[in-house]
């Protein structure tokens, strides 16, 4: 029987499954150190808009072309802070970010959490009440949030005003 994520790979041949699975380790630390696994809130729509993003970003611009080659995404870009030129690589798609993070779970330590959450809310279960599901997509962006804090915020602030926004729009 094949499982949802045999499914999904073969959907995704661009990926070095074999590379993937033997590297996984290297690459979760890489991910642990360079990366970021964030939940972003389109703020600009009337009702809190949720979508995922993995970003990994780096001087060494081998290093994320070999990622971008083995886990299979096209997203990549260059930006520049001082003089060093800063290589990223992003994957926003639902299904190639889904393989990636199941790929990577067991071997992450430090943003483990992040990881998680975000893999929880990719897998939620449309059921029916759309508001109870934005508000559990809500609930997961402010723990990220919250794990990937740079500076205080207060979190019960910004919950009260997600709320808001999602409780006007179903009225």
């Amino acid at each position: 029987m094949l499982t949802s994520r045999v499914i999904r790979m073969r959907k995704y041949k661009d990926i070095e499954q074999s590379i993937l699975e033997n590297y996984a380790g290297y690459i979760a630390g890489l991910f642990d150190g360079e990366g970021s696994f964030i939940i972003r809130c389109n703020k600009r729509t009337r009702c809190p808009n949720f979508y995922a993003l993995l970003s990994i970003g780096m001087t060494h611009k081998g290093v994320i072309l070999w990622l971008r080659r083995v886990l299979g995404v096209t997203g990549f870009s260059v930006s520049r802070k001082g003089r060093k030129r800063i290589y990223v690589l992003r994957v926003t798609t639902r299904d190639e970010t889904i393989t990636i993070i199941e790929e990577l779970l067991p071997w992450l330590r430090v943003k483990k959490e992040q990881a998680k959450n975000l893999l929880k809310m990719l897998t939620l279960k449309e059921t029916g009440n759309k508001k109870e599901l934005v508000m559990k997509k809500a609930e997961l962006y402010l723990r990220n949030k919250e794990l990937n804090k740079r500076r205080e915020f207060d979190i019960d602030k910004e919950r009260n005003i997600l709320n808001q926004r999602i409780n006007d729009y179903f009225r």
